[in-house]
């Protein structure tokens, strides 16, 4: 992930932070930057496992209290994934989105949507107004691997 990136996210969180009444410490600054650093989506235990390996300690409520500063700023998103609430860095635009969940192994196959944006901008509520470009649907099931895992055990 280059640089530019980096300065602009933490130029965004320390915005908000600042607009919120809240401090910049160093060890939100250490997890803003090992979340940037996640290749993929990650619960908070995985980030959590990523920051041992670090040169500093930091409490799990610290954790737990600043991912959600991390999403009201937009440098992180929260969905529903596999393992319960999971988080990915929003690197552009949010497209659609199509999770598909394994019940059996907890894999997440991500697809991207084009069809559900120009079905959700058509769509008009009484009291709201949704995003198109923040609009996910997640189906369980069960992937081909373990479909054919459980064929073979039958």
């Amino acid at each position: 992930m280059d640089d530019k990136f980096r300065a602009t996210q933490r130029n965004t969180f320390s915005l908000h932070l600042e607009r919120s009444g809240k401090r910049l410490t160093p060890e939100r600054v250490f997890i803003l930057d090992t979340a940037l650093g996640m290749k993929s989506h990650f619960t908070a235990n995985d980030l959590r496992q990523a920051m041992e390996g670090g040169n500093m300690r930091v409490s799990r409520a610290t954790l737990f209290n600043t991912l959600p500063l991390m999403t009201e700023c937009g440098v992180l998103r929260r969905f529903s994934g596999a393992r319960g609430v999971a988080y990915e860095v929003l690197r552009s635009s949010v497209e659609p989105r199509q999770n598909l969940v394994c019940a059996v192994c907890g894999k997440m196959y991500r697809r991207k949507a084009p069809a559900l944006k120009a079905w959700v901008e058509t769509q008009t509520y009484r009291d709201f107004v949704p995003y198109a470009g923040d609009v996910e649907i997640t189906i369980h099931g069960e992937c081909s691997k373990c479909r054919r895992a459980r064929r073979k055990k039958n």
